[in-house]
């Protein structure tokens, strides 16, 4: 109740800081006159205030959830430092170093006790790690290379069957992923490219020209004027070099942004190694079956601990995702 009421505070305080500041920028500043500015106020009309009001709730309300985003990381991080004792009597204040003290040896037990047995081998964090940068890295350079390849053709060449081509990539996006996963196992299993993880990540992607990152990089291919390629045309630039060193380097910065997103998500795609390739576990499948033995009670970690893994599994995303927002 504490907390809510907090938050209604806050968000009326941020509120009146919006609208104030709203308002001061109706102020106009004269020409300065014998050494001395004047400030005048503009007419204040009803529509000036009720835009001020429009835009300090805007305001308020992108401030608040901003840090509402801050709050379950934060929780996150003091938990980790929690003994199991201070966290079960003190679920979501701060730790009580006084009385309980901190326990940053939950780090060095999830170290410690990070593994996975998958029939006679057991894997261990390097093990893991080792999968988990494979697997993150190289299918998303080969999907954003692919992607890029494509949609510059289709975006700067017209070609029989080019729309048809963009329609399907369409059709593709509507089809549920679930529905083709029976039919998709099967022919894996077939060309033995199930539970492989090896031989998998070298194959292109068999949908380049669909998908929401392939239309923005269509997007991208579009807007880049012609007139790029048939000035380097006329200078004697063949199609590759026009490719490659005009037209891509152009859209670098939408290329490093999706390269960015999919290593992310395939970072933390566990539920591919669950199910395409069990026998060769990343480190997000690791945390899920730490935590999924802590859950049913096997007393394989305590909630501090499975925190602590989180964190130290977000480690590496999240230094490439904060290195790279110039770039982006």
């Amino acid at each position: 109740m504490k907390f809510i009421i907090f938050l209604i505070v806050a968000f009326f305080a941020l509120f009146a800081v919006a609208f104030t500041f709203k308002l001061l920028s109706s102020i106009k500043v004269r020409d300065t006159i014998n050494g001395k500015t004047t400030y005048s106020f503009r007419s204040i009309t009803p529509s000036k205030l009720i835009s001020s009001c429009f835009w300090g709730i805007v305001g308020a309300v992108a401030i608040v959830y901003c840090c509402s985003l801050i709050i379950p990381l934060a929780w996150s991080l003091m938990t980790a430092l929690k003994t199991p004792v201070d966290y079960i009597l003190n679920s979501f204040g701060f730790p009580k170093v006084e009385k309980y003290g901190l326990a940053p040896e939950n780090f060095i037990n999830v170290l410690q006790r990070f593994k996975l047995r998958q029939g006679t081998r057991i894997y261990g964090l390097a093990d893991m790690l080792i999968n988990s940068m494979l697997y993150a890295v190289v299918p998303s350079l080969s999907n954003v290379f692919w992607m890029t390849v494509v949609a510059y053709v289709m975006a700067r060449y017209k070609f029989w069957g080019n729309k048809a081509l963009y329609n399907l990539g369409l059709i593709v996006m509507l089809v549920p992923i679930v529905g083709n996963m029976a039919s998709s196992m099967i022919i894996k299993k077939a060309l033995h490219l199930y539970d492989n993880m090896y031989v998998s990540i070298l194959i292109p992607p068999s949908t380049a020209f669909s998908g929401m990152h392939f239309l923005i990089l269509y997007g991208a291919m579009k807007v880049v004027p012609f007139a790029y390629s048939e000035a380097a045309e006329i200078d004697g630039a063949g199609r590759y070099s026009i490719m490659f060193k005009i037209i891509i380097p152009m859209v670098i910065p939408t290329c490093a942004t999706l390269f960015i997103l999919e290593f992310i998500a395939n970072w933390n795609a566990y539920e591919n190694f669950l199910i395409w390739f069990p026998s060769t576990p990343n480190i997000a499948y690791g945390m899920y079956s730490f935590q999924s033995a802590a859950s049913q009670g096997s007393g394989a970690a305590t909630v501090p601990e499975i925190l602590a893994g989180f964190i130290m599994c977000m480690i590496p995303s999240a230094i490439l995702y904060l290195s790279s927002q110039k770039l982006i």
